[in-house]
């Protein structure tokens, strides 16, 4: 009888805690899950963390659950990039939240969706001088240090 009240408790305590809201409840349109700004290791990898947003739709909902890496060619500047994860993470909650289920379900999108990730990285780091969007040219103004965007996980909820 004991042991079956212990593993109740012990069922109670994990349910809810699965079932606790992500963050705090005033922001309807994105979440943030997990830590951001670990390093992966010594390999020239900063994780963004993961992102939970609405994406773009008039009819229904759709959500994307994402982590986000990037690939860095330079070691030296893991720690501009930690410095920068806040800024950083709100571009990207920007982006993300541009896009519809439809975009982000092929792989070319996916492709896209990472060019326009590195672009505003990139605008953050100070390696181009105008975000992506606005740049005619799309050319950093600098060799840029940020080698890719890694989608670690990628669910989209339809």
């Amino acid at each position: 009888m004991l042991i079956a009240a212990l593993l109740l408790l012990i069922v109670a305590a994990l349910t809810i805690n699965y079932m606790r809201p992500i963050g705090d409840g005033t922001d309807t349109q994105s979440s943030y899950v997990g830590k951001g700004a670990a390093m992966e290791g010594n390999s020239g990898f900063v994780s963004l963390g993961e992102f939970l947003v609405n994406l773009n739709s008039d009819e229904e909902s759709h959500y994307l659950k994402t982590s986000i890496s990037l690939k860095l060619d330079k070691s030296g500047y893991n720690k501009d990039v930690e410095a920068r994860i806040p800024e950083m993470r709100h571009h990207v909650n920007l982006v993300l939240q541009s896009q519809t289920a439809d975009e982000l379900s092929t792989g070319e999108g996916k492709l896209r969706l990472a060019e326009a990730i590195k672009g505003h990285a990139e605008y953050v780091m100070g390696f181009r001088k105008t975000l992506p969007d606005s740049d005619a040219a799309g050319t950093p103004i600098k060799i840029s240090a940020i080698s890719d965007v890694l989608f670690t996980s990628f669910i989209i909820q339809r």
